[in-house]
């Protein structure tokens, strides 16, 4: 049985970073990485974490923009189970210009459509720089996702300046829903996430 789960949010949200980490804790240091050629082709990598966070991470928007995703065989769950990790490519409010990226984002939210499990990423750094206002995209991806089965924020960055005020802010905003924060960068703050996704996977059986 496979549960797909896809990491979404707005663009430069450290969400490849997430993924990458996340998946890192399930699948082990070298990472089963596939995606999406501009072909449609499927090309299949096995990376260090160290290898995958050069070549796939960046600073700047939208380095990700085909589907990636990582399967995770958790065994240690369920026997018959095996998690799919998706990582899309990053939302923006308005209308982007580039025909090819505006095509990357539905992709993003095909992928949404299709997995059990949401993983919204929110980039507490950003918040914390815009007057702690959650953006536009986080707001509906929030509203949305309260009527789904298994969504979950993840308050990302926490290491920056600002980001602990943010995260206070972010916990107010979503009591009614599972909120972790965490530093991707420094692998901070996961094992509750870990506890969280365990249940799901063990429930959904």
């Amino acid at each position: 049985m496979r549960i797909q789960g896809t990491v979404v949010g707005i663009t430069a949200a450290g969400k490849t970073m997430f993924w990458l980490q996340l998946g890192a804790l399930l699948a082990g240091r070298k990472l089963p990485i596939r995606r999406m050629d501009q072909r449609g082709r499927t090309v299949k990598e096995r990376l260090a974490v160290e290898e995958a966070r050069r070549r796939l991470c960046a600073f700047g928007r939208h380095k990700t923009q085909e589907p990636q995703w990582v399967d995770a065989a958790v065994r240690r769950w369920h026997p018959w189970i095996k998690l799919r990790l998706v990582d899309t490519a990053g939302l923006v409010a308005d209308i982007h210009p580039d025909t090819q990226l505006r095509q990357h984002m539905g992709e993003s939210l095909r992928c949404l459509s299709e997995s059990k499990i949401w993983f919204h990423v929110v980039d507490l750094g950003r918040t914390a720089a815009q007057g702690f206002q959650l953006s536009d995209v986080d707001r509906t991806l929030m509203e949305v996702g309260r009527q789904t089965s298994h969504y979950v924020v993840i308050g990302n960055k926490i290491d920056l300046p600002g980001a602990a005020r943010a995260a206070e802010m972010l916990l107010k905003h979503g009591e009614d829903i599972p909120i972790f924060v965490v530093s991707s960068l420094y692998r901070t703050g996961f094992t509750p996430v870990v506890q969280w996704l365990r249940e799901v996977c063990k429930h959904s059986a």
